[in-house]
C-alpha cells in the first residue's frame, strides 16, 4: 500500500495496518489494543506479544497525519515530546521496549531520544514495504 492511501485510513484503520504490517515483518503477535470506557487506550494502541508465552513484551504507538489533517498536534515532524510521552505510557504498563508508527517524518533529535529509550521508530517510507 502506497504512503497517500495509508495517509487516507482512518485512525483505527491505521492502527490495523500498523499492527498486519508489524506482523509480516517482525516477530511477536501484535494486537491493537481496546479502548476503555470513555474511549481511549491510554497512549498504547498495540501489545505486541511473545507468541509462545503469551507475554507482551513490546508497546505500539500509532500517528496518522495527513497534510489537511494534523491537529490537535500541528507538527511537520514528530518531536521528541512525543516519544517521551510514550515511553511514559510504557513505563505505567512496565513494558521497556516499544514501536512508534508514524506517517510523518522524525526529526533528527526525536531519532536520538527514541534510541536512548529504547523506542524503535518506523519511518513512513517503511510502512509502504
Amino acid at each position: 500500500m502506497d504512503l497517500e492511501h495509508i495517509k487516507r485510513l482512518s485512525p483505527d484503520e491505521f492502527e490495523t495496518y500498523s499492527a498486519l504490517w508489524w506482523n509480516s515483518h517482525y516477530k511477536g503477535k501484535a494486537t491493537v489494543t481496546h479502548k476503555g470506557p470513555k474511549g481511549g487506550d491510554q497512549g498504547i494502541d498495540l501489545e505486541i506479544r511473545d507468541e509462545k508465552t503469551g507475554e507482551i513484551f513490546e508497546l505500539g504507538q500509532c500517528k496518522r497525519y495527513t497534510e489537511e489533517y494534523n491537529a490537535p498536534d500541528k507538527v511537520d515532524k514528530i518531536p521528541k515530546e512525543f516519544i517521551e510521552k510514550f515511553k511514559c505510557d510504557m513505563e505505567i504498563k512496565k513494558v521497556k521496549k516499544g514501536v512508534f508508527f508514524s506517517t510523518l517524518e522524525y526529526d533528527q533529535e526525536t531519532w536520538r531520544r527514541a534510541k536512548k529509550l529504547g523506542i524503535f521508530l518506523i519511518p513512513p517510507k517503511d510502512l509502504e514495504k
